[in-house]
C-alpha cells in the first residue's frame, strides 16, 4: 500500500502527484491559480474523440491532503463547486484526495451531478483510487517517484484483470503480469517469486544496470514457471552478463527448491536514459509481448536477440567445460612437482553427470557413454606412491578443511585374487601407497554448477597450501 504520509504536509507533493498522474495519462493539465485555503486547483482538458464530432471538457480539480491528520474531506474544506466549475468553464469537478471525503461530501458531489441545471459532472478520487489508477506500467514510476519508500515495499499488491487466471502483480517495486495455464489462484506463488527474485537481486550489477521481471507464467497442469526478465543497461555500456549467463544462474531447466520445473526467457536492454520516451517499465515492454505472457510462449526476438543467444549459449558451453577440469589438472601438475612422491593416478569429480542417471533405464550404456571409471560424484581422488610418509604428512597439513569442504588421507595396500577364491596381500613392506580424497558437501549445494565452483575453489586453496609448503621447504 502506497503511504501517502511520504507526501509533504503543505499538499503540494500530493497536487504535482495529481498533474504527473493526468500528464502521464496523456491529458493536458495546467495550474487554475491559488485556492482560499493555499492550495492550486487544476484544470484538466479531456479530448474525446467521436466519429460524428470530437469534443472537449474541461474538469476542475481540488486537492486535499489529509493524509498526515487522517482526517475526512468535509464540506468545509470544499469552495462553492458550481461557481468554480462555472468560473473556469468547467464542465466536470473531480475531488482529489489523499484519505477520503465525508459522507456529506459524497452526497454533494452526488446531488451537483444529479442537479441536471448545472450541466456538471462531480466526482471524487479518494487514496483507493489513486493508487489503483497508479499501479499499472504506465505510472508505476509515477508512484516510485513521489513514494520511493512504500513503492520499493516488500508488501504484495495483486489486482485482477477481466481473466481469473492473470492478475497484475507489484512487489518491491517489480511491476509484472502473473497469469496460471488454469487455476484461478495465486497465493501460493508468493514464496517461491520472492525467492526467485531474491536471487535475481543477489546478481553484482553496474550502476544503471537492473533486471526487470516482465511476467510470470505457472503452468500448473503439468507442473513449472515461464519467467521473463529484461536485462537494462545504458546504450553507451556493455551488459554485465549475456542472456545465458542469467538463465544458468538462475537455474533455467532445472527444477528449484519448490519442486517446479524453471524456464527463463532473457533479453538484453539497451536503453537511452535521457531520452522521453525511457521508462524502465514502459507499456512497450509489457503490451506487444501479453500473447506470450499469458500463454507461457517464447517471445518474439529479431536477428540481434537470436545472435546474441546462440553465441552467449556457445560460449557459456566452453566456459562449463573448461571449468570442469582446469582447477583439476592445476592440482595434478602441482602434485606432479613433489619430489617425494609420484601421482599414480588422479581422478576428477563427475558431478556434472549424477543429473544424467535419471534419463536412461540401463546405467551400464550411461557410464560406457560417459567413459565413467568411478563413483565419485562429490570428490576427487588421488593416488601416491611416498617415499617419505612425514614429509606426506607435513605436505597434507598445508591443505585447508572447512564445514564445506574435507580431505581424507589413508594408506592403501593392494590385494590381487588368488584361485582359491582368496586374495593375497602384494605391498611390499617399505611400499607406502596412500589415497588422497578431497570432497565437498553436497548438502551445501544448490546445483551442479555450485558444486563445480566450490570444487574448483578448494582445489585452488589446495594449489595455494602446496606452494606454501615448497615455499617454506625450499
Amino acid at each position: 500500500m502506497l503511504d501517502f504520509k511520504e507526501l509533504n504536509k503543505d499538499g503540494k507533493d500530493f497536487e504535482l502527484l495529481i498533474r504527473e498522474l493526468l500528464f502521464s495519462k496523456g491529458y493536458k493539465v495546467y495550474w487554475s491559480g491559488v485556492g482560499p485555503d493555499g492550495g492550486r486547483d487544476l484544470v484538466c482538458v479531456e479530448e474525446r474523440q467521436s466519429f460524428f464530432a470530437p469534443d472537449k471538457k474541461r474538469w476542475l480539480i481540488q486537492c486535499k491532503h489529509n493524509a498526515h491528520s487522517g482526517k475526512s474531506v468535509s464540506v468545509e474544506d470544499l469552495d462553492d463547486i458550481v461557481d468554480s466549475c462555472t468560473q473556469h468553464d468547467a464542465a466536470g469537478f473531480i475531488l482529489a484526495c489523499s484519505t477520503q471525503p465525508s459522507s456529506a461530501v459524497v452526497n454533494r458531489l452526488e446531488a451537483i451531478t444529479n442537479n441536471s441545471k448545472n450541466d456538471i459532472t462531480a466526482i471524487y478520487w479518494d487514496y483507493v483510487f489513486i493508487e489503483q489508477a497508479l499501479s499499472c506500467a504506465s505510472l508505476w514510476r509515477v508512484a516510485q517517484r513521489f513514494f520511493p519508500i512504500s513503492a520499493e515495499s516488500t508488501t504484495w499488491k495483486v489486482y485482477a484483470t477481466e481473466n481469473p487466471n492473470h492478475w497484475v502483480v507489484n512487489y518491491k517495486g517489480y511491476y509484472f503480469h502473473l497469469a496460471n495455464r488454469i487455476g484461478s489462484y495465486h497465493e501460493h506463488h508468493f514464496d517461491s517469486i520472492s525467492q526467485r527474485i531474491s536471487e535475481i537481486e543477489s546478481l553484482t550489477m553496474p550502476e544503471k544496470h537492473f533486471i526487470c521481471v516482465r511476467s510470470i507464467y505457472y503452468d500448473d497442469k503439468n507442473g513449472g514457471y515461464t519467467w521473463y526478465l529484461d536485462c537494462m543497461y545504458p546504450n553507451d555500456e556493455s551488459p554485465r552478463y549475456s542472456s545465458a549467463q542469467i538463465k544458468h544462474y538462475l537455474g533455467d531447466g532445472y527444477a528449484l527448491e519448490d519442486g517446479q520445473c524453471y524456464s527463463f526467457d532473457v533479453k538484453l536492454r539497451a536503453y537511452l536514459q535521457l531520452s522521453d520516451h525511457y521508462d524502465p517499465d514502459h507499456y512497450d515492454y509489457y503490451t506487444r509481448y501479453m500473447h506470450s505472457y499469458l500463454y507461457g510462449a517464447k517471445r518474439e526476438s529479431n536477428w540481434d536477440d537470436l545472435e546474441e543467444a546462440y553465441k552467449s549459449d556457445e560460449e557459456l558451453k566452453e566456459r562449463l567445460n573448461a571449468s570442469k577440469t582446469a582447477s583439476f589438472d592445476r592440482l595434478v601438475a602441482k602434485f606432479s612437482e613433489i619430489g617425494f612422491l609420484r601421482l599414480v593416478r588422479a581422478s576428477n569429480a563427475r558431478v556434472e553427470d549424477l543429473d544424467k542417471f535419471h534419463l536412461q533405464r540401463s546405467w551400464s550404456d550411461l557410464i560406457s557413454s560417459l567413459d565413467i571409471d568411478t563413483d565419485r560424484f562429490f570428490s576427487a581422488w588421488f593416488l601416491f606412491d611416498v617415499q617419505s610418509v612425514d614429509k606426506l604428512h607435513q605436505l597434507i597439513s598445508y591443505i585447508p578443511q572447512h564445514v564445506l569442504y574435507s580431505f581424507r588421507l589413508t594408506r592403501a595396500y593392494i590385494y590381487l585374487p588368488e584361485d582359491n577364491d582368496r586374495s593375497r596381500l602384494d605391498s611390499d613392506e617399505d611400499e607406502y601407497l596412500f589415497e588422497l580424497t578431497m570432497s565437498i558437501h553436497p548438502a551445501e549445494l544448490s546445483n551442479k554448477f555450485t558444486a563445480r565452483e566450490k570444487l574448483n575453489e578448494y582445489f585452488e586453496l589446495a594449489i595455494q597450501g602446496i606452494g606454501a609448503f615448497q615455499a617454506n621447504n625450499s
